[in-house]
């Protein structure tokens, strides 16, 4: 048997859908944590061990913002037609490959 095959599925709907959900998450962040409704142009990721944090977003409108971490949530079709500009280094090969 594979381990997947061994982990239990989870079948669930939420009441509010999927906004229910969101709206369940952040209620455990700060709200300063969060940004929503900004375009972003590029991602900037670096290793942690540069001392600063690992992740700068550049909005379209010229703000940047620094982050620990940064989830992003795009359409594949997305990903597929702006790999070279979106994130900063570009993802590795793997996932690109993964992607295509």
């Amino acid at each position: 048997r594979r381990s997947c095959d061994l982990l239990p599925v989870l079948d669930c709907t939420f009441p509010c859908g999927y906004q229910g959900l969101i709206q369940r998450l952040m209620a455990s962040l700060p709200k300063e944590s969060v940004l929503l409704n900004k375009a972003v142009r590029t991602v900037h990721w670096k290793r942690p061990s540069m001392g600063e944090r690992p992740v700068l977003v550049e909005c379209e409108d010229g703000d940047t913002f620094p982050a620990d971490h940064v989830i992003i949530t795009v359409p594949l079709g997305f990903w597929k037609a702006n790999l070279e500009t979106f994130v900063d280094p570009p993802l590795p090969s793997r996932k690109v490959h993964a992607m295509q």
